[in-house]
């Protein structure tokens, strides 16, 4: 079987074999190609044998185990499922600094979808994403030649929730939120004055501009700002 064309059979048998037998030289090739068949829409259609093979999510299990025995030669294969909008943002997360390049990648398009998803799923490794916090902060910062903020409204928010969910390298992350605290979007203060409070102590010096939050037109953002200021000033 695992000398045969990729089907969905041979990728359950390969990983089977890869589980008994970590050692065998003879379930690489075959996982490798079953993997990188299964993530590419037109050669899926390929691995159906018949019209009573299960659909593809079926087998959703399957393939993450495999990249994950297959290690760094995954790196391409997680490429391809994360150039997509629909994945298993936490199962990505899980491939943690292997798939960070990838997502990085992501991150330098223009798909409001894509970018969206990649920044759910550093959301979701948390500290394991922290080598990558200053570039998420430029989703908050960064301005165009006429000095207006770069990004959207959408993608700086999401920016701030994964620099919370993060919680790593406050040197960097908590300025880039406190400036946020004063964005013109509603939902990207709200997202920093939570954001904020998921650093604890390590945000004291955010204090000042939460407690002018308290203030802010917006009751969300006075809730988040409220609850961060707690958060930060509760004992150990």
């Amino acid at each position: 079987l695992l000398t045969q064309p990729p089907s969905l059979a041979q990728l359950e048998a390969a990983l089977t074999l890869a589980k008994l037998d970590p050692e065998s030289a003879l379930w690489r090739p075959a996982l490798l190609s079953c993997c990188e068949a299964y993530v590419d829409d037109t050669q899926f259609l390929e691995l159906q044998e018949d019209d009573l093979s299960p659909p593809r999510y079926d087998h959703d299990e399957s393939l993450y185990a495999s990249l994950h025995l297959l290690g760094g030669d995954a790196q391409p294969i997680l490429a391809t499922i994360v150039s997509g909008v629909v994945y298993n943002e936490e199962k990505v997360a899980g491939f943690g600094e292997l798939v960070l390049p990838s997502l990085m990648d992501v991150l330098s398009g223009k798909n409001e979808g894509n970018v969206g998803a990649a920044l759910r799923t550093l959301s979701k490794m948390g500290a394991a994403a922290m080598t990558v916090v200053p570039q998420v902060v430029e989703f908050l910062t960064a301005r165009d030649g006429e000095g207006n903020l770069q990004h959207n409204w959408y993608r700086r928010w999401r920016a701030t929730m994964a620099l919370g969910d993060i919680a790593s390298r406050s040197d960097v992350s908590v300025p880039a939120l406190i400036t946020a605290l004063d964005d013109p979007s509603a939902d990207v203060r709200v997202g920093a004055a939570e954001a904020l409070g998921s650093f604890g102590k390590r945000a004291r010096a955010a204090l000042p501009q939460l407690t002018a939050a308290l203030d802010d037109d917006y009751l969300t953002v006075r809730r988040e700002a409220a609850r961060s200021i707690a958060r930060i000033e509760t004992p150990d």
